[in-house]
């Protein structure tokens, strides 16, 4: 019996998640272990759940060793993004992202860059003043480029604000054109914070 791939592929599947028991094709494999093969959801929740030693992956084993890590690399970015997207969840029980574009990409670095100048800018507005911005222009000087406050996708201006656990911020005036709830990062500091998920 011919049965198509769970992830809507051109292919017929040729396995049965052992964990979901959905039907799947090779290239969906995440994870194959002890006779057994998983999807690339199922692989990261087993991945996150109990991490296994002498694990063999859906890698052919005739590539090269660069070729093999940077296979390995991008599966597991794609699996964290979808174990992100998921919340922790399988995506059989929630619906997942469909995955950003390269112009969303571009976009998201884009506003990730413009983020850590702007932090150091505010971090050096409050050295040299010894108290906060009350808004973002503030930390402008006349010969500073205003275009750096705008958000590259829709152009709104990044804003101040204060969270509970991280004190002061500033935030991405639109994080949903990046799919995330946030994206945020604390002056001074150069790692930007994304928060998908409620």
């Amino acid at each position: 019996m011919k049965v198509d791939c769970s992830e809507g592929c051109p292919v017929r599947a040729t396995f049965f998640c052992s964990r979901c028991k959905k039907p799947f094709c090779d290239q969906c494999c995440g994870l194959k272990e002890k006779g057994k093969r998983y999807c690339l959801n199922c692989a990261a929740v087993l991945h996150t759940e109990k991490p296994k030693k002498n694990i063999e992956l859906g890698i052919d084993k005739g590539l090269s060793k660069p070729l093999k890590v940077t296979l390995l690399l991008t599966t597991a970015v794609a699996a964290l993004y979808l174990f992100i997207a998921g919340n922790g969840q399988p995506s059989s029980d929630r619906a997942t992202l469909p995955p950003l574009t390269q112009t969303q990409v571009r976009d998201l670095q884009q506003c990730k860059e413009q983020l850590q100048g702007l932090s150091m800018l505010v971090a050096n507005y409050q050295r040299s003043h010894g108290f906060d911005p009350e808004v973002i222009e503030d930390v402008l000087d006349s010969n500073e480029d205003a275009r750096l406050l705008l958000e590259p996708v829709d152009e709104y201006e990044y804003g101040l604000e204060r969270l509970p656990d991280a004190g002061l911020v500033i935030s991405c005036p639109n994080p949903d054109e990046h799919h995330l709830d946030a994206l945020y990062i604390i002056p001074g500091s150069s790692s930007v914070i994304m928060q998908s998920g409620d």
